[in-house]
């Protein structure tokens, strides 16, 4: 697909467990930056700070225009981020989703019964014109 993403996830995720400290020259810090999702070296695929996980936007399923094949690449990206840093979809706490179409709500609310078994997180839908391509950051 040469044309826009129809979906993009941005999600905050918490933690409830012992900080993640990362030691550099002797000091312990608790802010680590993970390497970019996208090619975007301005864009770590997360942040965590103590017990607060940041992830980046994620996208994906560009070869589709099916919300559902995007969906299903957001969770698995997502999926993947998070397990780099010791933690799962089920800690997620906040996920934002934006999509082009109102119509794709519930084909994309759907696949979150695919990937979260635990609970959901609270969530934010929003239509948006912001046009996701990923050549920007191939």
């Amino acid at each position: 697909m040469d044309g826009p993403s129809r979906v993009v996830i941005d999600l905050d995720v918490i933690r409830e467990k012992q900080l993640i400290k990362q030691s550099t020259g002797g000091q312990s810090t608790m802010v680590r930056r993970m390497p970019t999702h996208c090619g975007d070296e301005t864009c770590p695929s997360c942040v965590v700070a103590g017990d607060f996980i940041f992830l980046a936007h994620h996208a994906g399923g560009f070869e589709s225009d099916d919300v559902v094949v995007q969906m299903e690449a957001c969770f698995d990206k997502m999926k993947k981020t998070l397990e780099s840093v010791g933690a799962s979809l089920d800690d997620m706490v906040q996920i934002n989703l934006f999509l082009r179409d109102i119509g794709d709500f519930r084909p994309a609310r759907d696949v979150f019964h695919k990937y979260l078994r635990n609970g959901f997180p609270a969530r934010m839908a929003s239509t948006t014109d912001f046009r996701f391509v990923m050549p920007l950051y191939a």
